[in-house]
């Protein structure tokens, strides 16, 4: 008897201590559904308690994840910095072997860049994207990033991935944007510059303001050596070499990365060069990684061989690879050295038609001839004005745009005929 009742007694406590536990697992298991129709309320707080439950019963659940992400951001209740951060936490419980990892890191991306203002780990998220399958939106995020932090010489390749994987009728605003970055980058950004405060409601965009944005993100991710290349690079091209110098330095004693990233020793040399210092440039210049031959790389190589090594002739196959990758067939000053280089080979014939080409390009680039495409670009259903456009890159050199252009056109006056 005794036994009988000492084991009712347990029972009963077991089952009235798993009460509450069979409860709050109920009520877990239910939370990602109820979570779905409080995000569609926008009611973001009772959103994250109930996912916070379902996730402590299912903590590998990426979807989930995903949604508590969602509900993070988007309480404007709560400080933005904080819960960036704490999304971009909950994302990256999210592994790379899951079919919803690449969707992951295009979000934890997206929010460094956009929200924490940190493009240089918002970089390295989105790449990884990319390489997980992330496909058009992570490109296309990725181009953005590029051209915000001052490197849109390197954005090209980026570039024609999100033109071809963008759908007929989205080609031509890829095409606007891409024009807009490469000849009026100021216009390109302005929307993102506001977005983030970098300018005032009413400001106008202006090189002054560029500078802001990136001290700010210098100010974000000191750590990051493209962010101190980005504000060195603006004040060299500003015609300040000597404060550019002061940026750099200190970067390059404290950052290993800044010793093989190619943005910041492109920066670096164009800063030597400015000061004269020719035995450090070509120092920054042995540097370059071998896996990188791009524009930058061949027109420091023609450079340094002209003016500093007198070994024209290498200088002149070096400046002749560097004026094929853009910006080179825009680049008047690159031309003009090529010419100098083709002058001191005695090469008279082809330094004529260098200089004949920088004429050209003169022509092509001003002030008045770019207000006509920006306002040929906004009209992107004018076939008219848009010719013009494909006929700019044409006579720039740059046949693949004036290609896409012309494509566009014909499409445009095809719709136009066909019977309804």
């Amino acid at each position: 008897m005794r036994k009988r009742v000492i084991l009712a007694v347990l029972l009963i406590t077991a089952f009235g201590a798993g009460v509450p536990t069979a409860v709050a697992v109920i009520h877990a298991h239910s939370g990602y559904r109820a979570a779905q129709e409080l995000l569609a309320h926008r009611l973001w707080p009772q959103a994250r308690e109930r996912l916070a439950s379902y996730l402590w019963l299912h903590p590998s659940d990426g979807q989930a994840r995903l949604l508590m992400a969602e509900a993070l951001v988007k309480d404007d209740a709560l400080p933005v910095d904080e819960t960036a951060s704490q999304a971009i936490r909950c994302l990256a419980e999210i592994p790379d072997s899951s079919p919803l990892a690449a969707e992951a890191r295009l979000r934890q991306g997206g929010f460094c860049f956009l929200l924490l203002q940190k493009p240089g780990r918002a970089e390295q998220l989105l790449r990884k994207s990319i390489e997980l399958g992330g496909g058009l939106p992570a490109y296309q995020l990725l181009w953005t990033l590029l051209n915000f932090t001052g490197r849109s010489e390197e954005s090209e390749e980026i570039f024609w991935r999100v033109y071809e994987l963008s759908s007929d009728d989205q080609r031509p605003l890829r095409l606007r944007e891409w024009y807009l970055n490469q000849f009026s980058p100021l216009t390109a950004n302005e929307y993102l510059d506001r977005m983030m405060r970098i300018l005032a409601p009413q400001e106008t965009p202006t090189r002054t303001t560029e500078s802001r944005r990136y001290i700010r993100f210098r100010e974000r991710e000191p750590e990051v050596s493209a962010n101190h290349a980005a504000v060195a690079q603006w004040c060299q091209e500003e015609g300040d070499p000597d404060f550019a110098i002061r940026v750099l330095d200190p970067a390059a004693k404290e950052l290993p990365a800044a010793k093989s990233d190619p943005f910041f020793l492109s920066v670096s040399i164009a800063t030597h060069l400015d000061l004269g210092q020719f035995d450090e440039a070509q120092a920054c210049f042995r540097r370059w990684p071998e896996t990188d031959r791009g524009h930058a790389y061949w027109k420091w190589r023609a450079m340094i061989l002209d003016d500093v090594l007198n070994q024209h002739e290498e200088a002149l196959e070096a400046y002749d690879r560097a004026l094929q990758l853009w910006p080179g067939p825009a680049d008047m000053a690159l031309y003009h050295r090529k010419a100098g280089c083709l002058t001191r080979l005695r090469k008279s014939k082809e330094a004529a038609d260098t200089k004949d080409r920088v004429a050209q390009l003169k022509a092509l680039m001003t002030v008045e001839a770019h207000d006509r495409l920006r306002a040929a670009v906004g009209s992107l259903n004018d076939p008219e004005q848009l010719a013009e456009v494909a006929q700019f890159y044409r006579q720039l050199g740059r046949d693949r745009e004036a290609d896409c252009w012309e494509r566009h056109i014909h499409r445009m006056r095809a719709r136009a005929v066909k019977p309804p």
